[in-house]
């Protein structure tokens, strides 16, 4: 089967290396850590290997919650509308991901309040849009008990090299502090293999 190449997923599980596929999985990721050379302000968790796996109905992902992995709702409206912006297929030009996670500060702590106004979805799909080498942003809520209260996003690039000039650019020094979160973590991968 071809891997979907124009719908974000509505959920998405970062789950150890070794995690076995959850049945409901819509597709899934193989990732390689990688180190971040620019210092972003925030903590840069260690490279380590991870799978991505994605849903797209919530029984599948709250029934398929692998042993130490963090689940996430995505915010599908925002999400699509950067992926349209970006002009890019969601999985045949992705070839590295990041994800930042941060504890939302806002009331409720949650990036459904951002980014429901159309106008915020509008706004969102041409900032993430315009960004050189990006994919998509799926914007993400914590879903799972060990990430309830965080938010932030899992980005898909075309290249590793990408991921760090997003990270050392002046846009992601504006962003990072007009948001409302604290505790930010960043993690890197290439992308190793796509499962449909």
């Amino acid at each position: 089967m071809a891997p979907p190449t124009g719908t974000v997923p509505h959920f998405l599980q970062v789950a150890p290396a070794d995690a076995a596929r959850p049945a409901g999985c819509t597709f899934s990721i193989t990732l390689k850590g990688d180190s971040i050379a620019p210092n972003p302000p925030g903590t840069k968790r260690p490279p380590s290997d991870a799978q991505l796996f994605c849903f797209d109905t919530q029984d599948a992902a709250e029934n398929s919650i692998a042993t130490d992995a963090r689940s996430y709702k995505v915010h599908v409206p925002a999400s699509t509308e950067t992926l349209r912006c970006s002009g890019k297929q969601l999985l045949t030009d992705c070839k590295a991901v990041l994800v930042i996670t941060g504890k939302l500060l806002c009331d409720p702590p949650s990036l459904k309040t951002i980014l429901d106004p159309p106008e915020s979805i509008q706004q969102m799909g041409e900032i993430f849009g315009s960004v050189e080498g990006m994919v998509v942003k799926n914007f993400l809520d914590g879903m799972s008990k060990n990430v309830q209260g965080l938010g932030g996003g899992a980005y898909f690039f075309n290249s590793l090299e990408q991921i760090d000039k997003y990270l050392g650019s002046e846009l992601w020094t504006q962003l990072h502090g007009g948001t409302e979160w604290q505790d930010v973590c960043y993690e890197k991968y290439e992308v190793v293999a796509l499962q449909c």
